[in-house]
């Protein structure tokens, strides 16, 4: 987790005013699916582990079924083909 926030706070610095404001769309538009249906947030990628997309933001999570949680293990920018 401690990684993942790092990967944000670089992507975060790293950015213009308008990809912040896309950052901050995009942290919250996860947040709130997260919220609503972890089970059917992201594709999986095995048990417990799934990718999840939300422009210009892409993460890895794992979900703890007993405990209720999410844990974002990864994050990374992502870019529209062709821009």
């Amino acid at each position: 987790m401690a990684e993942a926030s790092a990967e944000l706070t670089t992507i975060w610095v790293d950015a213009d005013p308008a990809a912040r404001r896309a950052l901050a769309a995009a942290t919250n538009s996860l947040d709130q699916d997260r919220r609503a249906a972890p089970d059917l947030f992201g594709g999986s990628r095995g048990d417990a582990v799934r990718v999840v997309f939300a422009h210009p933001l892409a993460v890895w999570i794992e979900i703890d079924h007993g405990r209720g949680l999410v844990w974002v293990l990864h994050v990374w920018q992502i870019r529209r083909r062709g821009g």
